[in-house]
């Protein structure tokens, strides 16, 4: 008789090699693959009354798995990868987990049906909620009262009616994630839905509409004020070929203005962000969300992040065409916590940056003295987070405001 463990492995193998475009989120909960995210494990938890997974750690009831239909399997185990690619151990926010669970299912059951999985006979499925995201679906179906913020103490809660299951994540000590630790758990699972997409798409020829909707909800803008960032560099990329708006630094030192080459490839852009207290975690993880969705798309040459308050404290982080997205390593750079002047990434570009950027995105609450730099020539966004003092007027450059 096939031991759990290994039942759970073999439904993990055949998502890999059955659905292509799922390979690379079935992987990052598989403990079996040598050298690969070898944080994340299988374990038998006889409190767990079917399987659920928290991002790093697939827990399973061993008994149950033992009688469950081989195809049945391989959904849960689908749905707990889909549950974590969509971030769901994550976003909770202290809302009922019992609710929780069952908006998970709604979303999660509708995409695995639409994938093709087989769905149990019993499985939650809602048609006019599924697609939906979770939080809206939770909104729909909660009932007022009190909140239990947390799992039970004999295990998740789970929803016998969902397949797969998702628990909170948790701290390498076992308690809830730090907003910092949050959000690069979170990236690094909407990194691998886009990676997914890019090997179901090399695999197949296509990728199915339930899991392009995945990928649209984590590359997508949540909001018009990111819809503004994403229309910001796609227009700062059509500009032609000749630009007088981007003279070319070869003629400076001539007091002759001639108009700068635009390359075939897009060049650089700058992200800096105001590490004054201006921002948060939050607000500046869903930022990098949206630049790594811009550097999917666009592929410029490099994105370089700075962080500052009166000057550089932190980087640049040199993100190169091709390589790796790694938050943990940008929040590492984003110190500070001084007072605020918002020259420095002005002053950054014209003393250290090889070429003039394509376009700046700079992060702040705009609490700060009037700008002393002259109008750049290449655009300039504000992304402008809510502060509670009065806001410096900058006099180039758009601005959006960002919840």
């Amino acid at each position: 008789m096939i031991d759990p463990t290994t039942r759970v492995h073999r439904a993990i193998t055949h998502i890999v090699l059955k659905h292509p475009f799922y390979a690379g989120l079935a992987l990052r909960l598989d403990p079996f693959v040598d050298g690969l995210n070898s944080q994340r494990e299988a374990v038998e938890d006889k409190r767990v009354k079917r399987i659920v997974a928290n991002g790093k750690i697939l827990r399973f009831n061993p008994e149950w798995v033992s009688n469950q239909d081989g195809d049945e399997l391989i959904t849960h185990v689908a749905g707990c990868v889909t549950r974590c690619a969509l971030s769901h151990h994550t976003r909770r926010e202290g809302r009922d987990p019992a609710d929780w669970q069952i908006a998970s299912s709604i979303v999660v059951n509708g995409i695995l049906a639409k994938s093709g999985y087989r769905m149990p006979a019993d499985a939650r499925m809602n048609p006019d909620l599924e697609n939906l995201s979770v939080e809206k679906v939770y909104s729909v179906i909660h009932k007022d009262g009190d909140q239990n913020g947390q799992d039970g103490q004999d295990g998740p809660v789970e929803d016998s009616q969902g397949a797969g299951g998702v628990a909170d994540a948790q701290s390498d000590d076992g308690g809830p994630l730090s907003e910092s630790e949050k959000a690069a758990e979170e990236n690094a699972w909407s990194v691998a839905a886009i990676q997914a997409a890019n090997i179901g798409q090399s695999f197949c020829g296509d990728v199915p509409d339930a899991f392009k909707r995945i990928v649209d909800e984590i590359k997508a803008p949540a909001d018009d004020c990111w819809s503004v960032l994403r229309s910001f560099v796609q227009q700062s990329c059509e500009r032609d070929d000749q630009t007088w708006s981007r003279p070319s630094r070869r003629h400076h030192g001539f007091d002759v203005i001639m108009p700068g080459k635009k390359s075939e490839s897009l060049g650089q852009i700058v992200v800096g962000a105001d590490t004054s207290c201006s921002i948060n975690e939050r607000i500046l993880s869903e930022l990098l969300g949206h630049i790594q969705a811009v550097q999917e798309d666009y592929q410029p040459e490099s994105v370089k992040i700075v962080f500052g308050d009166t000057r550089l404290r932190g980087g640049p982080v040199n993100l190169d065409r091709g390589g790796d997205f790694d938050t943990s390593q940008i929040m590492r750079a984003a110190v500070g916590g001084g007072g605020t002047k918002l020259d420095w990434p002005f002053q950054w570009v014209d003393e250290y940056a090889e070429a003039d950027p394509v376009c700046m995105i700079m992060l702040t609450d705009l609490e700060a003295p009037a700008l002393t730099v002259p109008p750049p020539c290449y655009p300039v966004l504000w992304g402008v987070t809510p502060g509670h003092g009065r806001r410096m007027e900058p006099a180039f450059g758009e601005i959006v405001e960002l919840s």
